[in-house]
């Protein structure tokens, strides 16, 4: 499980071994999926991203930008990851903000597929997830274990009042908040590793 020390330990090791590069910062902080505990979360993981933006001369939007997305990875682990706790990695460097969040819940679920991994012959195919009168939201398959999320939003003049926002909405925010969004399922690890990635800059 994600809340022994052994467990994250292993999940940080291969961070650092396989995915970090060189000048690349790491933070890293324990989540206990409670509601109660995002805000006090974030107000540990805030000031550390804002004073990495201050030191490359950042505007306020990216901080914003940060701050939408993690509220959302963290409600997405109260609401849907079925662990008992989650490990928040952040990595920081001169171009990126990289955040992204793991644990050993339920896998995600995408309609019509059986489960993880995916069959490789359907790489590059594009998945519709939800659909509604503000947006739709797509899952790009990347590999057998990887998907990204891409979204396409609709003219509000064509809202219907009886249009569900709840479904789906927070995938949506950390979608548009990002550069780029995927999930990821190791099987061997039974880990889940959603990823949002926000450019410096932009």
């Amino acid at each position: 499980m994600i809340n022994c020390p052994i467990h994250s330990l292993v999940v940080l090791d291969d961070i650092v071994n396989k995915n970090i590069k060189v000048g690349q910062k790491i933070k890293h902080y324990t989540f206990d999926n409670r509601t109660e505990g995002i805000y006090p979360l974030l107000n540990k993981i805030i000031p550390e991203i804002e004073q990495h933006t201050r030191v490359y001369g950042r505007n306020d939007r990216t901080l914003s930008l940060c701050k939408h997305l993690l509220i959302e990875l963290l409600t997405n682990g109260v609401k849907h990851s079925d662990a008992d706790t989650s490990l928040i990695v952040i990595l920081l460097d001169e171009k990126e903000i990289e955040v992204s969040k793991y644990d050993d819940g339920k896998p995600f679920v995408l309609k019509d597929y059986p489960g993880w991994p995916l069959n490789s012959i359907h790489k590059g195919k594009k998945l519709l997830i939800h659909k509604d009168d503000f947006f739709a939201l797509y899952a790009r398959i990347e590999s057998e274990n990887m998907i990204s999320f891409e979204f396409e939003e609709y003219p509000i003049g064509t809202l219907n009042v009886t249009t569900n926002l709840a479904e789906h909405y927070g995938l949506l925010i950390i979608t548009k908040a990002s550069n780029s969004f995927s999930y990821r399922y190791s099987n061997g690890g039974m880990i889940n590793h959603f990823k949002a990635v926000i450019a410096l800059g932009e």
